[in-house]
């Protein structure tokens, strides 16, 4: 009992010190990416008009995929996906995180000028995501999560926040990494990772931008574009989570050819359901996939064992 009362304890004071003494910044912080939400959407109508724009989608003609994306954005931009991610983890990505963090510190960013630490960690820290997001694709049971953010049936500025609050807590773990190397970003760093975090907002829309930079250094809406694509030849390629160039160095670059793919999976209802019941679908998919993988592990090392 002893140990419960601790671990809830915990967990009340992780909800008091993230959400209740901080909520004015979590307040500011909705209001800043709402207004980041909603620049980007005109920059977009300015482009394509009001058909077919994010505008169009979120406020006049809201489709259920839509809707979904809207549900996510509220979720994110008030800081709930963190709560959600603890919660639907167990806290496990967090204890990881908080376990490694007391035992391994180098904090290499702290010598560092505060530009150079700023280039190094976004470097470093895309990196891990584009790596993250790999195996996303590449691991059946990490799939079932992510599956939930492909299965967009088209674009809007928010669909950037389609993502289950598992797929945020296993990107805690990645961001391990850079966390422990350079320490965490803050205070002057705040309004550069705005800006970085724009460019999501930006690949989920129509905005017709590409050349040199879209296609080699910052990825394009049109390139990840074809990363949601149906089609099959386009599945496992642009994986960059903000920088292209990674793309190109580990070969997983496509440019679509002259396409213009449909959005989406194929076997997918999460648009015919509201969004609360699809994420405990996806989790339920998940457990499932996870159960029957370690059976299946356990019960080969059973074997090994007999045969040794």
């Amino acid at each position: 009992m002893n140990t419960v009362e601790m671990l809830f304890g915990k967990f009340l004071n992780f909800v008091e010190q993230t959400y209740w003494v901080n909520i004015d910044l979590l307040a500011i912080s909705f209001l800043i990416s709402c207004s980041i939400a909603l620049v980007v959407m005109l920059i977009e109508l300015y482009y394509v008009g009001l058909k077919g724009s994010s505008l169009q989608r979120v406020i006049f003609d809201r489709s259920g995929s839509t809707s979904t994306d809207i549900f996510y954005f509220i979720i994110h931009a008030s800081g709930l996906i963190t709560l959600f991610a603890v919660l639907f983890s167990f806290g496990i990505p967090q204890a990881i995180s908080t376990l490694v963090k007391s035992f391994v510190s180098f904090d290499l960013g702290f010598e560092m000028n505060i530009y150079y630490h700023l280039i190094v960690f976004l470097l470093l820290a895309d990196f891990m995501n584009y790596w993250q997001h790999r195996l996303m694709h590449m691991i059946p049971m990490l799939w079932q999560i992510h599956r939930f953010h492909h299965s967009a049936e088209e674009f809007n500025v928010l669909t950037v926040f389609r993502e289950h609050p598992l797929d945020k807590a296993f990107n805690s773990i990645f961001m391990i990494i850079p966390g422990v190397l350079l320490g965490n970003p803050v205070g002057e760093f705040a309004v550069f990772i705005t800006i970085y975090g724009m460019v999501g907002y930006v690949q989920h829309s129509r905005i017709p931008w590409q050349g040199k930079i879209g296609t080699y250094i910052i990825q394009s809406p049109r390139d990840h574009w074809i990363h949601h694509s149906k089609l099959e030849k386009h599945h496992d390629t642009n994986f960059g989570s903000t920088f292209a160039f990674w793309d190109h160095i580990f070969g997983t670059y496509s440019d679509g050819g002259e396409e213009t793919p449909v959005l989406g999976l194929y076997d997918t209802k999460y648009n015919q359901i509201n969004a609360v019941r699809a994420t405990f679908v996806v989790q339920y998919s998940f457990l499932v996939v996870f159960l029957d993988t370690f059976k299946l592990n356990l019960k080969r090392l059973m074997e090994g064992f007999r045969h040794w």
